[in-house]
């Protein structure tokens, strides 16, 4: 995400749902940082996983994922 800029003040961390797996894997990839689909469409479906989005003018721009 060369160049990619985002205010802190700007972007919204959300709960991840099932809808955000694919935007938010096609993130990382275009970040190369590998492959994410499958985890997050694991996580998304587990009570165990917090998946979590951070957004940005309707964007996904950053992922995060806890585990309880």
């Amino acid at each position: 995400m060369d160049g990619l800029r985002i205010r802190q003040d700007v972007a919204r961390i959300r709960a991840m749902r099932s809808e955000d797996v694919a935007p938010a894997a096609e993130a990382i990839r275009r970040g190369e940082w590998g492959e994410r689909e499958a985890f997050f469409t694991f996580a998304v479906a587990h009570p165990e996983c917090r998946p979590v989005v951070a957004e940005a003018d309707g964007a996904i721009v950053g992922t995060g994922v806890a585990t309880i």
